[in-house]
């Protein structure tokens, strides 16, 4: 009996202890007091190529700012009528608005426009430090890296925008659209920004590692991929907004789907298929396209979207069936002096 009630009683005294902790704990957060502070896992880190310099890194819209604001005492500064920080430590994880603006409560509004990192991170700690305690101790950080989009045209696989960062140079955005084509320059690129143009030497970069041929990108910029010089005239024949798949069957080694390339002829495509078979006919190749139309002989043509090139049967097969060369011409001549011997006779 007496153990039984030393049980219940124990039980009773641990609920009590655990009621107050409760309590303790959200009179705690109510008398402000007290805020809990986190770690941002959203953004996954970047690789670089080195430490960012905080006085040449200018911030844009996307970029998040991480800034901890933390009091070293509860007391208002003389003629301020209420506690702006109501918390120890106050926490921010801010992304700048696409106008170029940063709002932190309690803080202030900041304008990011042709500002460094380093500007904005002195304005922060000065506003804060103007705003809230006597001692206050106010950090910044560079949490995430924005993203923008580049326009890449010319002589690319898929010219259009691809997304790019301030870290990202203009080899990734040529990357990005699946790199040059057969008939671009694979020595030459243009960068215009601003207005102005910069021929660049990638190759340059490639083999020296020269960063000059090979700058950051900013947003606004656009890079240009020429065509070879005799491909000039053509080059409407290599840029396409389409992407409608190309279909290649017939008497092909790999008959199978392709995405559509610019500027690629039906020779091109059937090479991609490892060629036509002993038995298959290069030079009749037809072009079905996706008006209704065929186009005979078109192993030269160029292939539009959403076109099935179909290589047929040789005549030589049709007729001898799969035989070598010596075998067709061995029953050819058998068959030209049955015909002599026919008429001689």
């Amino acid at each position: 009996m007496k153990n039984t009630f030393k049980f219940i009683s124990s039980i009773i005294l641990l609920c009590l202890l655990s009621a107050q902790t409760d309590e303790f704990e959200s009179l705690t957060k109510g008398a402000g007091s007290y805020q809990p502070v986190y770690q941002d896992l959203s953004n996954p880190p970047i690789p670089l190529e080195g430490e960012i310099d905080p006085a040449e890194y200018f911030l844009g819209p996307g970029d998040q700012l991480h800034i901890v604001v933390t009091s070293l005492e509860n007391k208002l500064l003389p003629g301020q009528e209420y506690d702006l920080f109501n918390a120890e430590t106050v926490e921010y994880y801010e992304y700048i608005s696409p106008v170029g603006e940063l709002s932190l409560p309690s803080i202030g509004q900041f304008s990011t426009k042709g500002k460094t990192y380093q500007q904005i991170k002195e304005e922060i700690k000065s506003a804060a430090s103007k705003k809230s305690y006597k001692k206050i101790q106010t950090t910044v950080r560079l949490s995430s890296i924005r993203s923008f989009k580049v326009q890449v045209i010319g002589a690319v696989e898929y010219p259009g925008y691809v997304e790019m960062t301030p870290i990202s140079r203009v080899k990734d955005a040529i990357k990005a659209t699946k790199g040059v084509q057969k008939y671009g320059s694979s020595d030459v690129a243009y960068l215009e920004r601003n207005g102005l143009q910069q021929k660049l030497t990638i190759k340059e970069f490639l083999i020296k590692g020269d960063l000059n041929q090979n700058p950051t990108l900013m947003e606004g910029d656009k890079i240009i991929i020429p065509f070879v010089e005799i491909m000039q005239k053509e080059k409407e024949n290599f840029t396409e907004y389409k992407t409608h798949q190309i279909i290649v069957h017939g008497f092909v080694r790999r008959p199978r789907g392709f995405s559509y390339v610019p500027g690629y002829r039906a020779s091109d495509y059937i090479a991609m298929v490892g060629g036509a078979l002993n038995i298959g006919s290069n030079s009749n190749t037809i072009i079905y396209r996706a008006d209704g139309s065929e186009l005979n002989n078109a192993f030269d043509e160029y292939v539009e979207p959403g076109d099935v090139i179909v290589v047929p049967e040789s005549m030589r097969s049709r007729f001898f069936g799969n035989i070598s060369i010596l075998q067709t011409a061995t029953a050819i001549a058998t068959l030209w002096l049955t015909y002599k011997a026919a008429i001689g006779g």
